[in-house]
Order: C-alpha cells, then structure tokens, then sequence
C-alpha cells in the first residue's frame, strides 16, 4: 500500500514540475505554440486628403451643433428659470393680498360693538323604530 502512495506522490511531484516549466516558458515569452497559424495583419489604407478634409469638416461642424444645443438647453432653462420665478411672485402677492383681506375683516369685526347673534340649534328629529312581527 505504501508503493501505491509513494508512486502517486511521484507522479503529482513530475505533473508539477512540468507546470512550473511552463510557466517559467509563458513568462519568459517564448511562447511558440506549436500548430499556431500566425495571422498576418495588413497595414490600414491610408485616407486620401479629400477624405481627411472631409473629417475635419465634418468635427468641425458637429463641435458647432453641439456648441448650439447647448447655448439653446441653457436658454430654455434661463426661461423656465424666470417663469417659475415669476410664477411664485405672483403667487406670493396673491397670499399677502389674501392675509391683508383677513386682517382688515377681523379689524372690521373687532371694532363693531354689536353683539353676535346666535342662532339656536333645531332639535333633532326623532324617528319612533317599531318592530313587526310576521
């Protein structure tokens, strides 16, 4: 049984020093996998000067719409700024306007000596429940 033990431990030893081998292989960069098919990359046609005058024209002319949009996006919030401003003014004024209203009513009441009248309440009606027998 210790053969056995000692032939696996053999074989998990040799199984790892053939990994650090590779390893130390991948590291260095000597890589060369054998079976590999190098893949040859072919060089980018260079643009012809219409064709870079064209892109430039064309950043040139998108930096601007986008230079537009964003003086209009501030415009529009710059005018929905003073809208809501001014919205809130006159409805602050509308408040103040309604508190002077009550003010001068209660002043009006407070001065007047008059007693206040109160109306008596009506007595509830009272509905008589009867109960039938069937």
């Amino acid at each position: 049984m210790t053969e056995i033990f000692e032939k696996t431990q053999l074989n998990k030893m040799e199984k790892m020093e053939e990994l650090r081998k590779q390893l130390a292989e991948l590291e260095s960069g000597d890589d060369e996998v054998e079976g590999d098919d190098e893949v040859e990359i072919k060089p980018k046609r260079e643009r012809t000067e219409k064709q870079k005058l064209a892109f430039e024209k064309a950043q040139k002319t998108r930096m601007l719409k986008a230079e537009e949009r964003r003086k209009q996006r501030m415009h529009e919030e710059a005018q929905i700024k003073k809208e809501l401003e001014q919205k809130l003014i006159e409805k602050a004024i509308k408040v103040k306007k309604k508190q002077i209203k009550k003010m001068k009513a209660i002043e009006e009441l407070s001065d007047d000596d008059t007693p206040i009248e109160r109306k008596p309440r009506p007595e509830p009606i009272q509905i008589k429940k009867t109960l039938r027998f069937i």
